[in-house]
């Protein structure tokens, strides 16, 4: 949803804890998607390594900047994941806030 939603209204960052990429998401975008931070418990067995992997190409081939978070747990929001969107929101207000400068 998070996905859909960014591929149609502008948003300075994109939090995805555990959830692919629509294909449509990236055939039919009415804007460029924000940068993205993917998270992903080595304990997950929905979203797996080879979903993240395949989902990091899709969004390369996009030109979409990737951070991920991969952390010892499931299908959850752990204090790491919590962290790593900190800081990832940290710095897209930081980008966003230079440019309007």
């Amino acid at each position: 949803m998070a996905y859909r939603a960014s591929a149609n209204y502008r948003a300075d960052g994109l939090l995805i804890l555990a959830g692919d990429v629509p294909p449509d998401t990236i055939d039919r975008r009415a804007v460029p998607l924000p940068p993205v931070l993917i998270g992903r418990g080595t304990k997950d067995e929905w979203y797996t390594e080879a979903k993240e992997a395949a989902d990091r190409a899709a969004l390369a081939r996009i030109d979409v900047r990737v951070e991920t978070c991969v952390f010892d747990g499931g299908h959850e929001w752990t204090d790491v994941f919590r962290a790593a969107a900190a800081g990832f929101l940290m710095r897209a207000r930081t980008s966003r806030d230079a440019l309007h400068r």
